[in-house]
């Protein structure tokens, strides 16, 4: 049904990219065929992201379940790999994210801009952290009556940077993380440091593989890729 009344953004997407996101569950961990699947669709980027926090906690990753995501992300990252090498577009955007943010040498003191760039907005108008804290007191931040409270903005930046969260602050993949998404972190704890570390060291040896291999890929004026 999804795909149906989608295929004509698929089919006008020279004004626009349609992007899909999979949220990946313990139902869905077979990666590499939902990646081809979905790049054969048409659609020009791809990603996923891991439940770890969820309203239901039969679809919330355990620990088993991060290790076989991270195998498949792996997989799917050494396709691209071989597809970028041999000068073919393959849209896996959590590889492409990662290895430009590496080439950029990227600092990220935060995961995200929540709380910061953006923010969540109640329909009774309160103003939260990001989407994910709608609700939730301990990401309230104001409200569109009164403004941003200002003083409470500032804490929240201040507990939420990587050099106050611990282990972080001892952390090599630190600034490539910037801490892990505030809203998991809080109501979960760090479930997913171990993936997040495997997924990143995985990132950094392709980058140089790819330096080496093509590194027109890093090209700005090849945007397209």
């Amino acid at each position: 049904m999804i795909v149906r009344r989608i295929r004509h953004l698929l089919d006008i997407q020279q004004q626009m990219q349609v992007s899909a996101r999979v949220t990946v569950t313990p139902m869905n961990l077979d990666m590499r065929d939902a990646l081809d699947h979905l790049i054969d669709l048409g659609f020009l980027s791809v990603g996923f992201a891991p439940m770890l926090a969820g309203p239901d906690p039969a679809c919330e990753l355990d620990a088993a379940n991060l290790e076989t995501m991270l195998a498949e992300m792996i997989a799917c990252g050494r396709k691209f790999e071989a597809e970028v090498v041999a000068g073919r577009r393959y849209p896996f955007s959590n590889m492409i994210e990662a290895l430009r943010q590496i080439h950029r040498g990227a600092h990220r003191p935060y995961p995200c801009g929540a709380g910061a760039g953006y923010f969540g907005v109640s329909a009774d108008g309160g103003l939260f952290a990001c989407h994910r804290f709608v609700e939730d007191p301990v990401g309230k931040l104001g409200d569109i009556e009164h403004g941003l409270d200002r003083t409470r903005r500032n804490e929240w930046l201040a507990e939420r940077h990587v050099h106050r969260q611990t282990p972080c602050n001892s952390c090599w993949a630190r600034y490539l993380c910037g801490g892990g998404c505030h809203h998991e972190v809080i109501h979960r704890g760090r479930s997913a440091c171990d993936f997040i570390r495997g997924w990143l060291d995985f990132c950094l040896a392709s980058y140089v593989n790819v330096m080496e291999q093509r590194p027109t890929y890093f090209d700005p004026s090849r945007s397209a890729d």
